[in-house]
């Protein structure tokens, strides 16, 4: 909430964990300069669309968080890696994972990190920035699960995903399923193509099952038992963030269900 970009590695690589109160987004982003050095990030304290604009510090080019794509110098034009991340609360997180590590507070900076910054903004309908593009669809902080792939966008609706825990549905003529997991109170997509055949998925008998094969899967897109055991999905990155601030970059987004 309080410094929005934490640099760090994973697994070795440079990566960068950044997230936008203003528009409730958790990204996980990766580029090289020109030289081929890995990128670290920093505020700008500017906003476009209400949502974050990072800089890298070895460029000093400029990124709206939730486009990923350099809008100002060496690297304009240049689309960031995104990595997929799962947005939860910490006693949820540590649940699942009781070994991971988390970010000190003892960061050097006097800050109340007990305190959110800024007030009910995350329940009411206000949006404090301009921003290109409005619909009153749905509430504005209505959280969605958005996903891009070239010039086509897709929002899956949070709340309706974890009703439906299943959503079949295309990405760009891709064949995606949204799962739902209840452990992190997290939705994830990803690509329904297994050894190279698309399939459908289902909920039955509160397990998820594909159509095709009747293998039980997990919500993480692992295969459980079943002709398929021990397969797993390809994640398709993903972001959870408030509506207004993903329609406001995809106002043609295509909207599930």
């Amino acid at each position: 909430m309080w410094h929005e970009i934490v640099n760090d590695t994973i697994n070795g690589e440079k990566a960068s964990l950044t997230y936008c109160p203003l528009t409730g987004s958790s990204i996980i982003l990766r580029g090289k300069a020109p030289d081929g050095s890995p990128l670290t990030f920093g505020t700008t304290g500017r906003l476009y669309n209400s949502n974050l604009v990072m800089y890298d510090r070895q460029t000093d080019s400029m990124y709206p968080q939730i486009l990923g794509i350099g809008i100002s110098g060496p690297n304009k034009g240049m689309e960031l890696e995104q990595i997929p991340v799962t947005t939860t609360t910490w006693g949820r997180w540590k649940r699942v994972h009781p070994d991971s590590e988390v970010l000190s507070r003892q960061t050097g900076s006097f800050r109340n990190y007990d305190v959110f910054p800024y007030g009910d903004y995350d329940s009411n309908n206000s949006v404090y920035f301009p921003v290109a593009h409005q619909s009153s669809q749905f509430s504005p902080k209505k959280l969605v699960i958005g996903a891009r792939a070239g010039t086509e966008s897709v929002a899956v609706l949070k709340d309706e995903l974890k009703n439906l825990r299943v959503a079949n549905l295309l990405l760009a003529g891709e064949p995606v399923v949204g799962l739902y997991d209840d452990l992190v109170d997290n939705g994830r997509l990803f690509s329904r193509t297994v050894n190279g055949d698309p399939h459908s998925f289902a909920y039955e008998n509160s397990k998820i099952v594909d159509v095709e094969t009747s293998t039980t899967w997990d919500p993480i897109g692992q295969a459980l038992e079943g002709p398929l055991a021990g397969a797993k999905l390809r994640e398709i990155p993903s972001l959870q963030v408030m509506w207004f601030g993903w329609y406001a970059f995809h106002p043609t987004t295509a909207i599930f269900p």
